[in-house]
């Protein structure tokens, strides 16, 4: 794959899993699908020690759960710094703290909202007196639930409840460098509103739209996106440099959650992204959700959260491209892909080589299983 300095394309790695993989294998799936990046839900030394030497653009994390140690200790920040440091030090190419996962979230009830700064100042105060200020930048993943209004886009407010902690986080970005990171799921806006027609919700082609502000929007994602561009807009923090922090389609739990507009999504999505949305007229950098099942995760929500990836009686595990790309109907798979035995390795004649090609071509494998090279790993 090739990528400009600026983009990136890659996973969300979390570890819920009830068969978790070896990091050093996961790390090693994740380069041969194609990412240059990948984005952690905290800060596992485990994990980090993996990825020494990977080449893959890390983002760490401090979860929820965690913040008020750092709001409210300058040790911690301290200690955090220079063990990040050491991890830099080791080649691991850390580049951006995710500070909290969805802190304004409405379910949250404001709970996290008021660390958010005060953990901001204390990395950054930290990463200062380290020196690597220069190498990490701070952030925090978003979700729409900030919009008051999301349609059309134009109209797209926020939450008066979360207006100033995500100004304040804008300013800070503004003034120390960072993107601004958002989760967006479309597929749970069409679970929540099933007015909405499937084709645009997934981006296919053909899908119909609608015309705002002299925009043309022909596909639910860039229709959120934008919605989000011009709330920050509104308040006086403009800006196109937005990463998407996780995005996905889940395969179950759901009418609209099953493979067919999963592989629909993610081709269209993987396609559209290089272009940018109506007002962001660039590649926007993204982390698929999810590069295992978190089968284990507990979600306060249905079901629908848990199958990102491709569920099997006898694997939990599968690549993003191999599964929901090449075998759009699970059946169609070949009997090796999902009953290969109970060891994580997937057999060598399914995985790709450098050039994204399938090692083995007399497998009677369809030629959409190339779309490894085509979508994943085409990026320019």
């Amino acid at each position: 794959m090739r990528t400009a300095m600026g983009d990136k394309i890659g996973v969300n790695y979390g570890r819920l899993s009830s068969r978790p993989m070896p990091h050093t294998q996961a790390i090693e799936k994740i380069r041969s699908l194609g990412a240059n990046a990948i984005k952690l839900f905290d800060s596992d030394r485990g994990t980090l020690d993996a990825l020494v030497n990977s080449g893959l653009r890390v983002t760490v994390a401090i979860p929820n759960g965690e913040l008020a140690e750092y709001a409210n200790s300058r040790r911690a920040c301290d200690e955090y710094a220079a063990m990040l440091r050491s991890y830099l030090n080791r080649n691991v190419l850390i580049d951006t703290v995710a500070v909290g996962n969805e802190a304004t979230a409405s379910w949250h009830g404001g709970r996290y909202s008021a660390l958010l700064m005060p953990v901001f100042l204390g990395l950054r105060a930290a990463f200062e007196a380290v020196g690597v200020a220069d190498r990490i930048k701070l952030t925090t993943p978003f979700d729409m639930s900030i919009l008051e209004v999301s349609y059309p886009p134009s109209a797209g407010r926020l939450r008066p409840d979360c207006e100033g902690v995500v100004k304040d986080v804008l300013y800070f970005l503004r003034n120390n460098g960072g993107s601004f990171m958002i989760n967006v799921y479309p597929p749970i806006t069409l679970h929540e509103n099933p007015s909405i027609e499937t084709p645009f919700a997934t981006g296919e082609r053909g899908a119909g739209g609608y015309d705002d502000a002299g925009r043309r929007y022909d596909n639910l994602f860039d229709a959120q996106i934008d919605a989000v561009y011009a709330a920050i807009e509104r308040v006086g923090y403009a800006t196109d440099d937005f990463v998407i922090g996780e995005v996905g389609w889940a395969t179950a739990g759901g009418h609209c959650f099953h493979r067919r507009n999963a592989e629909a999504f993610l081709r269209s999505f993987l396609e559209r992204r290089r272009r940018g949305t109506p007002r962001i007229r660039k590649p926007i950098p993204a982390f698929l959700f999810a590069f295992i099942d978190e089968d284990m995760k507990d979600t306060g929500t249905p079901a629908c959260e848990h199958p990102y990836m491709v569920k099997h009686p006898n694997v939990r595990f599968a690549l993003i491209a191999l599964c929901l790309i090449a075998f759009p109907r699970e059946a169609e798979a070949p009997p090796l892909l999902f009953n290969h035995p109970s060891s994580w390795e997937l057999p060598p004649s399914l995985m790709p080589d450098g050039t994204g090609r399938c090692l083995a071509e007399t497998l009677p494998l369809p030629p959409e299983l190339c779309l490894v090279t085509d979508v994943l790993m085409s990026i320019a």
